[in-house]
């Protein structure tokens, strides 16, 4: 070992990288020459990240300094000439986009397919701003989108852009289902666009993060689909919980009676949600068959879980129970975090620890009011969490067994 740290410095060796890379030589996963290989490749692209940082600081310098002396002047500036003047900066960016792409300057060119993005959104709005436009944020987002998402999706290859887009995406989806809600007067129509909408968009974006063509051709995109749709659906399936706090059963009866009695209109509400996991699990037959693994079966089993926790309220008609709240809530983040340990996605074991453990916080201080009580409380619930990484180690040993 002692020959080995002649050729790695002490900072490089105790590093976060460092000590995972000697483990794993440690483990003979790689050689002693691949570690340093791997090491100089980091050394080298912490420059270029470090040097990109720097870019877009100084670029996002000038940026709020161009708003500043504009917003410092903004009513003394006549309608045409604003209009004029962003039009002019659309085509600079366009033009940068152009040239950076012809050099292969990735960052230029991602830079400026950013700037693009963004002032397509902000010349909407002067536009509507300037002649008075009667319109809404669903409309104005959408043919954002739409005038956009070609320039984006042709020169924005890394997250950079991809992670701004999907946002976007999101945003106007919302937009869209608001304005889509005050049009319908039917209570039934709005609550099953909603549900679906919340149900499926997260999978569509799931099916676009594992496609083949979007990961040959655009890997940080296809990363950004995926972690979305997790990200989504671990907010929904938490947020599920919540709706024992509400009681909803009671407002679900006067909506699901809208569609000419309950019983039609709660045929109608499970058909919507039983269809999303059934679909899942129809999507990943039929790629198996095809030959193409899309997801293992923890990743599957995590899907549809989430959907089950953020739909098993409405399923039940359940009403306010606030102590089922937190069993519901503990319970999913508990499931979260061994589907987390069986993929091998240590931001999500950490976060179910993390959540868990203050959620059962919450709960003694909820019920016990008094310090020593408290106390008592803070003491079970750690050696609850204990007993609970204990079952979540000795499961994972009996499956990769």
């Amino acid at each position: 070992m002692a020959k080995q740290e002649q050729n790695i410095s002490i900072f490089t060796a105790m590093s976060g990288t460092g000590r995972r890379l000697r483990r794993w030589e440690k483990e003979k996963l790689l050689s002693h020459d691949q570690l340093l290989a791997i090491l100089d490749f980091e050394k080298h692209n912490q420059g270029k990240r470090f040097f990109r940082s720097l870019i877009s600081l100084a670029l996002f310098a000038i940026a709020v300094g161009i708003l500043s002396i504009v917003a410092a002047n903004w009513a003394h500036i006549p309608g045409s000439a604003k209009i004029g003047l962003h039009f002019i900066l659309n085509i600079a960016a366009a033009v940068t986009i152009w040239r950076a792409a012809g050099a292969n300057n990735k960052i230029w060119r991602e830079g400026a397919t950013l700037l693009f993005f963004a002032l397509s959104m902000t010349l909407i709005a002067l536009i509507g701003q300037v002649f008075q436009l009667d319109g809404n944020y669903a409309g104005a987002l959408s043919l954002w989108l739409v005038i956009s998402s070609p320039a984006v999706f042709m020169y924005g290859k890394t997250a950079i852009n991809a992670v701004p887009w999907v946002a976007g995406l999101l945003a106007t989806i919302a937009c869209v289902l608001f304005e889509a809600v005050q049009f319908f007067d039917e209570d039934l129509t709005s609550f099953l666009l909603c549900l679906g909408a919340g149900l499926y968009v997260p999978l569509l974006l799931m099916v676009a993060g594992v496609s083949r063509r979007i990961r040959e051709h655009r890997v940080d995109w296809s990363y950004t689909f995926f972690r979305t749709s997790m990200f989504v659906l671990a907010i929904q399936g938490t947020l599920g919980s919540f709706l024992w706090y509400v009681g909803v059963g009671g407002e679900l009866d006067d909506v699901l009676e809208t569609a000419g009695s309950i019983g039609l209109g709660y045929g109608l509400m499970f058909g919507v949600i039983a269809l999303a996991p059934i679909g899942v699990y129809i999507f990943e037959s039929f790629k198996r068959r095809q030959g193409q693994k899309i997801m293992d079966r923890s990743a599957i089993i995590f899907v549809i879980g989430s959907i089950v926790s953020a739909t098993l309220p409405l399923v039940l008609m359940a009403g306010e129970i606030d102590f089922i709240a937190a069993v519901h809530f503990v319970a999913y983040w508990c499931f979260a975090g061994w589907i987390g340990n069986r993929m091998g996605f240590n931001q999500l074991v950490s976060a179910s620890i993390t959540l868990v453990t203050l959620r059962i916080m919450v709960v003694y201080c909820e019920l016990f009011g008094g310090l020593m009580l408290t106390g008592f409380g803070l003491i079970f619930s750690g050696i609850l969490m204990l007993v609970i990484l204990k079952v979540a180690v000795t499961l994972k040993k009996k499956i990769t067994a």
